[in-house]
């Protein structure tokens, strides 16, 4: 997704808010908000004896329930005419025999290199819908889906969704003219949509795709409330022969530090760009299809009971193992930062593991004392160092990998600020600090896990190639109580982040003389 694929969040004029010249803003949300938005569904083949030349079309494009459209009809091409469509065959009828002609894989019909450009590192959901005894069509479809990949200082969300219908003979009504009467009522349901746009409720005008399959047109929809922005996609139909193929693509963004369970500040994929890149889609999917058709798939009836299970994710890569740290000697930054550790760790034992993985070295540095005296109390005061160093595949120096992780890392205390997870845990306000590094910011927050009850103060600095941290810990509990007795009383706000600032100052002079 280039640099422009989202345009600004709020819209600026009624029926077509703007991104540019590119078209129009698109919300985004999560995908468990999307409706499923088929515009109509196959048509069932009791409806088709009742009405031999009509075909209602349910329209449930939000623009139509805006509208207060409640279906839409279509007159079908003239190769059937009104009386012609009785079903001949008798009730109770034998289905067509099965042969085993291997189904498609919707989620292979797009190319490789596309699926990896527009959802990386995705997860393949695929499903099947097998109506051909009841409805005289089976569906299979395919989800390729990431929601939660980081893109700077965004979060992003993508998916890629096929779906390939392929439609039997009714009667009189071949199964090309089944699939054509689909094709026609959604091609009518999307420039009936297109017509009926509101401020809430935006459908493109349908666009052509000449050389697409045998007929294809691709449109472009968003939905927001006056609240929030919800959704936003480009869709692609086509037909191939007897086949309908159905492609969705959304996209969207939002802040690393948009605060929790919010759409503050979420975009969505522009039209320009959704319609560009399910036009592109789709005709890969169509190319396949038409070799799978090719082959015998679109006349030969399917065995799909391998196929019709419930939805299988996708073998996911194996997790590399965990780097364990070890033990090392103080390293040159912590020792010349020590003695103002100490000041805030009196009698503390200095120590020092480092962590190397991939991408980075991991210094951490610390200075526990967790009984000092403090009166009828036992004070804990702990003041840890992180130092990590970002290198990129060849050993040079990463610098972008650092910015990466610092984004990540202030992206979180913001968008957790003036929250917390139950009992456990809670994040005041972070605030950026000048002077430090390439860029830094300071929060507190408090901890009552089972581990440890304590107030902690948090530093965090960019310098280019490496990200530093500093967090001060300390609570006072009564003597022989355990570090989380719930009778500790937290170290305030105040006092750790003027201890975090102290030491993370000392660490800036220590990275400066290096």
């Amino acid at each position: 997704m280039d640099s422009q694929e989202h345009g600004p969040t709020h819209p600026t004029a009624a029926g077509g808010p703007g991104h540019m010249t590119a078209g129009p803003t698109a919300p985004m949300g999560h995908p468990q908000q999307i409706r499923q938005h088929t515009l109509v569904r196959p048509i069932s083949r009791d409806t088709r004896r009742r009405r031999g030349w009509v075909v209602p079309v349910v329209a449930t494009v939000t623009a139509l329930t805006a509208t207060g459209a409640v279906a839409a009809f279509v007159v079908l091409r003239s190769e059937e005419g009104p009386g012609r469509g009785a079903d001949k065959r008798a009730a109770g009828a034998a289905s067509p025999a099965r042969t085993s002609v291997a189904p498609p894989d919707a989620c292979a019909m797009p190319k490789q290199a596309t699926v990896e450009r527009l959802v990386p590192q995705a997860t393949a959901t695929r499903d099947t819908w097998d109506r051909q005894d009841a409805s005289g069509y089976i569906t299979w479809i395919c989800t390729l889906r990431n929601d939660n990949f980081s893109f700077g200082e965004y979060i992003r969300s993508r998916s890629i969704e096929v779906k390939l219908t392929r439609y039997d003979a009714d009667g009189e009504l071949t199964a090309l003219r089944v699939a054509r009467n689909f094709y026609d009522a959604e091609l009518t349901s999307g420039k009936y949509a297109e017509t009926h746009s509101t401020r809430e409720n935006y459908s493109s005008k349908v666009r052509t795709l000449p050389g697409v399959g045998e007929e294809a047109f691709a449109r472009y929809t968003w939905a927001r409330d006056a609240k929030s922005n919800k959704y936003s996609f480009g869709q692609g139909i086509g037909r191939v022969g007897n086949i309908v193929i159905q492609v969705k693509y959304q996209a969207g963004q939002q802040r690393k530090d948009a605060p929790i369970l919010s759409m503050e500040g979420a975009q969505g994929v522009t039209e320009e760009n959704a319609l560009r890149e399910v036009s592109g889609i789709l005709g890969e999917v169509a190319v396949s299809v038409a070799a799978w058709r090719d082959a015998g798939g679109a006349t030969a009836p399917v065995d799909s009971t391998a196929s019709s299970a419930a939805p299988t994710p996708a073998a996911s890569p194996s997790a590399a193992p965990s780097a364990s740290p070890s033990a090392i000697a103080l390293p040159a930054e912590c020792s010349t930062a020590s003695p103002v550790a100490l000041r805030y760790a009196p009698d503390a034992t200095p120590k020092a593991t480092q962590t190397q993985d991939g991408a980075s070295t991991t210094v951490e540095c610390a200075w526990l004392n967790r009984d000092l005296a403090a009166g009828a109390k036992a004070r804990m005061r702990g003041m840890f160092v992180t130092v990590q160093r970002f290198t990129n595949r060849v050993g040079a120096e990463d610098p972008k990998g650092a910015k990466n992780q610092f984004v990540d890392q202030r992206a979180k205390g913001r968008k957790w600020a003036g929250s917390g997870i139950t009992d456990s845990l809670f994040w005041y306000r972070s605030t950026d600090v000048t002077g430090l590094g390439d860029a830094a910011f300071r929060q507190y927050r408090t901890n009552r896990t089972p581990t440890v009850h304590a107030g902690i103060g948090q530093v965090t600095a960019l310098y280019g190639p490496v990200v530093v941290t500093v967090e001060f810990y300390g609570a006072d509990r009564p003597k022989g109580a355990p570090l989380n007795s719930r009778k500790s009383r937290l170290m305030g706000g105040k006092e750790s982040l003027a201890g975090a600032m102290a030491v993370a100052r000392a660490m800036s002079e220590a990275l400066a003389t290096e």
